[in-house]
């Protein structure tokens, strides 16, 4: 989805985009994933000490871009419904010295760089989830947070990309990064690309 997601935007600059898959569109994991739209910092981001937590927090404003990215996504290609909801997403503690600490340290910074996060007692998170074991003491919730249709969103990537020009080599395993005489080796084809190459696995 990643890779979609950039030939979509490279193409749309103007640039001339090849986008080489291994397999066939939406067999890996930008078919088949958790689909989740998480935007709240990870929980190991700040276990290591306050300046690693700011540092981690300083890549926040990238949040926030993708939350306004993937809020108008359906609009930004054209599509009727790519299953794309934000209706708020849980990040839980269970122990009040270190998880619930943990979780208020993070939304300190969130709060900071304009990520929309509160810390919820057991109450109010019981009133969202009851389904959550009584264990749970408290969360932080952030309102933008939810998910998409993995499948529905490549498909849809891939439909904009070639409108927009990009060229799709399904099939096609890229076994080297050597270029010879403009051209980019895969296995037993060469591309001939002016520019850059990037690879994702």
């Amino acid at each position: 989805m990643g890779r979609g997601r950039l030939a979509h935007f490279l193409a749309r600059g103007g640039a001339r985009v090849c986008l080489i898959e291994k397999g066939d569109l939406k067999r890996g994991a930008s078919g088949q994933n958790a689909s989740s739209l998480h935007f709240q910092m990870e929980h190991r981001l700040v276990e290591h000490g306050e300046a690693m937590t700011a540092l981690a927090a300083s890549m926040l404003p990238l949040s926030l871009d993708a939350i306004g990215r993937w809020g108008g996504i359906t609009d930004d290609l054209g599509e009727d419904d790519l299953d794309v909801v934000m209706h708020g997403g849980l990040m839980l503690a269970e122990t009040p010295e270190q998880q619930v600490a943990k979780l208020e340290r993070k939304r300190a910074h969130e709060e900071k760089w304009g990520l929309p996060t509160r810390m919820l007692d057991q109450v109010e998170v019981r009133a969202i989830a009851p389904y959550l074991a009584d264990t749970v003491l408290a969360a932080s919730f952030c309102p933008v947070e939810g998910h998409g249709n993995p499948r529905l969103i490549t498909s849809a990537l891939a439909r904009s990309a070639l409108a927009q020009g990009v060229e799709i080599r399904s099939g096609t395993a890229v076994t080297a990064m050597r270029r010879r005489d403009g051209r980019w080796q895969t296995d037993g084809r060469s591309v001939r690309r002016e520019g850059r190459a990037g690879c994702c696995d």
